[in-house]
């Protein structure tokens, strides 16, 4: 059986070197995002970018509960990344209570 090499999905970058050192701790999160799928681009490769939804945020936990999902996690658009105590004020894991995954794997709802 061939190999096959595991994609990386790429949600969040705040330190890149590319021909220099390149931080976005700084930057609001929506920023944050454009600047990484510009550094991503179109091109194929094994690194994807994972999208954000603005709104229809229900609609979007209803299809993470259908395809068996863990669940989400919700963000201030607008701010600037913020290292916390955790778990964060700043942003909310919202769970699937369903999630064929979580059974006997009690840390995956610990408090992080």
């Amino acid at each position: 059986m061939p190999e096959t090499a595991a994609p990386v999905v790429a949600f969040r970058f705040l330190y890149v070197v590319c021909g220099g050192p390149f931080s976005t701790y700084d930057r609001r999160f929506i920023e944050r995002k454009r600047q990484l799928r510009r550094l991503l681009g179109r091109r194929r490769s094994r690194i994807f970018y994972l999208d954000h939804v603005e709104k229809d945020g229900k609609l979007l936990f209803e299809e993470i509960v259908k395809m068996d999902l863990e669940g989400m996690v919700c963000k201030r658009q607008n701010l600037a990344y913020r290292v916390t105590e955790k778990p964060s004020p700043y942003w909310i894991r919202v769970k699937n209570p369903r999630y064929s995954g979580a059974e006997g794997r009690e840390e995956l709802f610990e408090r992080v």
